[in-house]
């Protein structure tokens, strides 16, 4: 939990589009790091995408309902966007 919150912290983020309800989670990683990013997929039933067609970045995408595990598993070990997550958390007890 604490390794996937760190990695949360570097290189993920949690936005908001209120007009069309939505919310996701993302992490961006490099090359490298897909075969991860694609392990986290399968267990929090997201999705990679390719960043750009020639780039070597690759994003993970959690929208909606798929946020809530993820979020709960890591929120506690989360330091420098514990805001994001706050903020989430606030917004769909609203909802």
């Amino acid at each position: 939990r604490q390794w996937l919150a760190g990695f949360f912290d570097g290189d993920g983020c949690i936005a908001f589009h209120k007009r069309r309800g939505e919310c996701w989670f993302q992490i961006t990683g490099w090359s490298k790091d897909e075969p991860i990013l694609q392990t986290l997929a399968k267990s929090f039933k997201g999705r990679v995408y390719r960043h750009a067609e020639n780039a070597v970045c690759y994003k993970l995408y959690l929208t909606n309902k798929g946020n809530a595990p993820i979020i709960e598993y890591i929120k506690k070990h989360v330091r420098i966007r514990k805001y994001q997550i706050d903020r989430y958390l606030q917004t769909t007890r609203n909802d």
